[in-house]
């Protein structure tokens, strides 16, 4: 529950500002007496810092190209631009828009994703 919680004062999603707010919370949880409880505190955000790197302009636009192309042979049909981008963002620990801020050809390589399929 605190790591939910902690997402609601935290503009990305289990980046640097998630992290510190969880450890702070752990701090926390350690001067209440609930060692046990902080201990997993600190285990979800190691879990978090340990992950693959963080995505990179070549690494985003594969993923459009990827999706676009497993989408239209492996399911009902080709997915929108928008849901690409939201599953990516999930997958990365993104928001859509923050995705779109930092990779600003991300529609382009979807259309041309798209022509090329």
């Amino acid at each position: 529950m605190i790591h939910e919680i902690t997402h609601a004062v935290s503009s990305d999603k289990h980046g640097k500002q998630w992290q510190n707010r969880c450890l702070k919370a752990a701090k926390q949880t350690d001067k209440m007496g609930r060692k046990s409880l902080a201990k997993a505190i600190r285990d979800d955000v190691k879990m978090f810092q340990n992950m693959s790197p963080p995505p990179n302009t070549e690494m985003i636009y594969q993923k459009i190209r990827d999706l676009v192309l497993v989408t239209e042979v492996e399911t009902e049909g080709l997915w929108p631009y928008e849901k690409i981008i939201k599953y990516i963002s999930w997958e990365v620990g993104l928001d859509p828009e923050e995705i779109e801020k930092r990779f600003k050809k991300c529609r382009k390589v979807y259309d041309s994703a798209v022509e090329d399929y």
